[in-house]
């Protein structure tokens, strides 16, 4: 139960403080190591035992419970995501400054470098779409061009928009 309680409930309770505050990553990093302690002694498994037992999925026999670093980092990119789409535009002319402040930190992690690569990524996706089987180049429906509007309310790709 009490490992029950942290995933439910200890760490949705730091969800407002990590998209609110700037914090350094370093910080859950610390909160991590000596939450890692207390969970296994929780779990009953013995102190030597690798930490990635408490954080493997259950099909790769682990206890699935979900991290105080990897819950840090998806708090800050859903920041930077509500932030780059805000409807104040004073807001995101301050998140395109700190995008550009951040792009030349290299070694750092930092949310909005994750969030260029990731909207990259999806962008390169929607414009070139894999095909999933091996019937050849052309062959098969594929989707229009979708513009960024339609992409966020996600009513886009339906039926009517394939092409043959």
């Amino acid at each position: 139960m009490k490992l029950w309680l942290y995933q439910f409930y200890a760490l949705q309770h730091l969800s407002w403080p990590f998209i609110i505050n700037d914090l350094n990553r370093n910080f859950s990093l610390e909160l991590q190591r000596n939450t890692n302690q207390q969970l296994k002694q929780w779990a009953r498994i013995s102190r030597s035992i690798d930490n990635g037992l408490l954080f493997r999925q259950k099909q790769n026999f682990g206890l699935g419970l979900t991290s105080i670093s990897d819950h840090y980092e998806q708090m800050q990119v859903i920041k930077c995501e509500l932030l780059s789409h805000s409807l104040d535009p004073n807001i995101v002319a301050l998140y395109k400054t700190r995008e550009s402040l951040n792009a030349k930190l290299k070694r750092v992690w930092k949310a909005t470098n994750i969030v260029k690569e990731a909207n990259t990524e999806v962008n390169l996706d929607l414009k070139f779409p894999s095909q999933p089987n091996k019937q050849g180049i052309g062959f098969g429906k594929f989707l229009k061009p979708q513009s960024i509007s339609c992409r966020e309310k996600k009513t886009c790709v339906n039926k009517n928009s394939l092409l043959r």
